[in-house]
């Protein structure tokens, strides 16, 4: 009995020690599940903690195009979206889809669109990270993003749109540094599609009578100044949240707000501008699939 119940003890050491070893080695960044032997359900599976990168969600915004039923260039954009913004983990995606305007309520129109979100819906019906919102009338890019914003928990959120598909790796990462360092400065970070030298340098001797920057750097990384506009981009909830208790709710292009000085004659030049990240007119981050001036794709 004596030696039965040494060699007990030995073996309970030996697990002991061997269990110090697995934690003392796991990554600082998981979490120990602990698990009930008699439950068959339960997998050990260590979970990351979630950090500052992975605190960002992404809104794709969508209305009726010619290409509709077909969801090809959605499809395509979102699988660009995932390819190329590296260092964010399984993001939560948010399509919302706007209503019809008055002059193209028509039943063809309707039809099209109901059948759109249809197979968008029955595309990613697996998919547990892409929530699709569906509006019931025509509320413009503005409100379109408002009501998306209810459902963001996220500090960050990506604005993308249906027909922009991502063509160059971003490092998301890298971005949320510099905004973390610079929140002031570094609102809002959009991605070019081919900005030529000679608009922004007309634009630039614009912001320095203004008392502007033009240029920002960190860590070797550029951001170049650009007026703003609703192609895809990184920002912050508040960043919205503060451009709606501007504007109200009326239903109109964002753009009209921003590039009309007239409205905002004080506008503050790192809220009403947006920084191009890595900003190289030969290498732009998006193509315009161009859904507004593309033939009709069967589905």
């Amino acid at each position: 009995m004596n030696k039965l119940i040494k060699l007990l003890i030995i073996a309970v050491m030996v697990t002991s020690s061997f269990l110090h070893i697995v934690v003392s080695n796991m990554d600082k960044n998981q979490i120990v599940i602990p698990i009930d032997c008699n439950d068959n359900s339960q997998q050990v599976q260590p979970t990351a903690i979630n950090s500052i990168y992975n605190n960002a969600t992404i809104i794709v915004l969508s209305s009726l195009i010619p290409t509709h039923p077909s969801i090809y260039m959605i499809e395509k954009t979102i699988t660009s979206i995932r390819n190329m913004i590296q260092g964010l983990s399984n993001p939560k995606i948010i399509i919302s889809i706007d209503g019809l305007p008055p002059e193209k309520q028509i039943n063809e129109n309707f039809d099209r669109l109901q059948n759109y979100t249809h197979a968008l819906r029955k595309r990613y019906h697996n998919d547990i990270s892409i929530q699709i919102l569906t509006q019931y009338k025509n509320l413009h890019i503005n409100n379109c993003i408002r009501n998306a914003l209810e459902y963001v928990d996220t500090k960050y959120v990506y604005i993308m749109q249906h027909d922009f598909e991502m063509v160059r790796i971003v490092n998301h990462t890298e971005i949320i540094d510099a905004m973390e360092n610079d929140p002031d400065t570094l609102q809002i970070v959009r991605f070019d599609k081919g900005v030529g030298k000679g608009k922004l340098r007309n634009y630039h001797a614009v912001l320095k009578q203004r008392g502007c920057h033009d240029r920002w750097y960190k860590n070797g990384t550029k951001f170049v100044m650009g007026r703003w506009s609703d192609n895809n981009h990184l920002t912050t909830k508040d960043y919205y949240e503060r451009v709606f208790r501007k504007i109200g709710s009326v239903s109109r292009p964002l753009e009209h707000f921003f590039l009309d000085t007239r409205r905002w004659p004080d506008l503050d030049c790192y809220f009403g501008n947006q920084w191009m990240y890595d900003w190289d007119p030969k290498n732009p981050f998006l193509h315009h699939l161009d859904g507004r001036n593309t033939e009709v794709i069967q589905s």
